[in-house]
This record gives C-alpha cells, sequence and structure tokens, in this order.
C-alpha cells in the first residue's frame, strides 16, 4: 500500500510540470508561473549537463538489485533505462530520443530538483502553498525507490533546483523591466497597481 502510493507521487512529476503553472496563473501569481517553467528549463539542461560529466546507472543497477528482490515496488523506473545508458555511450550509431530517454539522468535526481522548485513556486498562495509542499515532499522521498537514487543523487538534485531559482529570479528581475512585460504581469510585479 505505502509502495503503491509511493508510486503515484513519484509520478506527479508530469503533472505538475504542466498544471502548476496553470495553477498560479489562476491563483493570480502568473510571475511564478513564469518563474517556475523558465525553472524547469534551467533543472533539465543543468542536469543533462552534469550527467553527461557524471554518468551514473542508479542504485539498483549499481548494486544488481532485480525485480525478484523487491516484492512491492516497480523497479522498472529504475531499470528501464539502462539498455538506452549503455548505448549511448558504447553504440556509436545510436540515437536517443523521446521514447528511450526516460530516466536516463540519475544524478543529480531531477525529481528533487523538481520537487525544491516546485514547493518555492507555491509558496507565496495560501492555498496552494502546503498542498503542493506536502506532493512535494512524497516524490522526492519516492525519487530513492522508485527512481532507484542514491541519497547524493538527491542533494545533487536539489542543489541544482536552487542554483536555477537564484538564476530564474535574476532572469526575471531583469526581463520584466519593458513596460509591455509590467502591465502584462502587473499583479505578479506590483500588488497594488
Amino acid at each position: 500500500m505505502v509502495a503503491d502510493a509511493l508510486f503515484y507521487f513519484y509520478m506527479a512529476f508530469g503533472p505538475q510540470l504542466i498544471l502548476l503553472p496553470a495553477l498560479l496563473c489562476a491563483v493570480g501569481l502568473p510571475l511564478r508561473a513564469y518563474q517556475v517553467t523558465l525553472g524547469w528549463l534551467i533543472i533539465g539542461v543543468t542536469a543533462s549537463i552534469v550527467t553527461t560529466a557524471f554518468p551514473s546507472v542508479a542504485a539498483y543497477a549499481g548494486h544488481g538489485i532485480t525485480a525478484r528482490d523487491l516484492d512491492h515496488i516497480n523497479i522498472w523506473l529504475g531499470t528501464g533505462f539502462l539498455e538506452s545508458f549503455v548505448a549511448v555511450r558504447e553504440q556509436a550509431h545510436f540515437t536517443l530520443g523521446i521514447s528511450n530517454a526516460s530516466g536516463i539522468v540519475s544524478f543529480p535526481s531531477i525529481h528533487a530538483g523538481a520537487a525544491v522548485l516546485c514547493a518555492w513556486a507555491a509558496w507565496p498562495s495560501r492555498l496552494l502553498r502546503y498542498p503542493i509542499l506536502a506532493l512535494n515532499i512524497l516524490m522526492g522521498l519516492a525519487a530513492i525507490p522508485y527512481g532507484a537514487h542514491y541519497f547524493v543523487d538527491i542533494i545533487a538534485g536539489i542543489l541544482v533546483a536552487l542554483v536555477a531559482i537564484a538564476a530564474m529570479k535574476k532572469i526575471a528581475a531583469t526581463s520584466f523591466q519593458s513596460p509591455i512585460a509590467r502591465r502584462a504581469l502587473r499583479p505578479a510585479i506590483d500588488p497594488a497597481g
């Protein structure tokens, strides 16, 4: 039962990618919607660069754990990418695409980074703050059994998210200086105006 619940929390990654910006706009936080979308991009690009330099096969493959060793956890999410992981490094003509790239980034954990980013993005909203925080704490915890992440992957994902948050805050601060952008985001930039 707990394993099943953790699976659904781990899978909350995709729906949040789509729904959180819309929810932020709905509660009057269009700037945060922009920032969380930019944050996803920064985390994804940064994690892709880092994993190229420091590839990791993840904990299950690294320790030889198989589906027979774990009765209640579907370890496919933590092992299903291994064929692509090996092929991208060993086969000269291998093409990595959307259909075979899932899970290929183990270090840093993109799920952990996304959990921090989403919790940060929702924090200003009293309506979204605690439900999104709870969801993302559970998603981050689920990254260990379902993403087969080492603890260091989680820490690295959190650090990538913190860097992304700092970067996008700087980008957003300089990007919204034009009169058109300020009018479009006036409630987010100047609540009085």
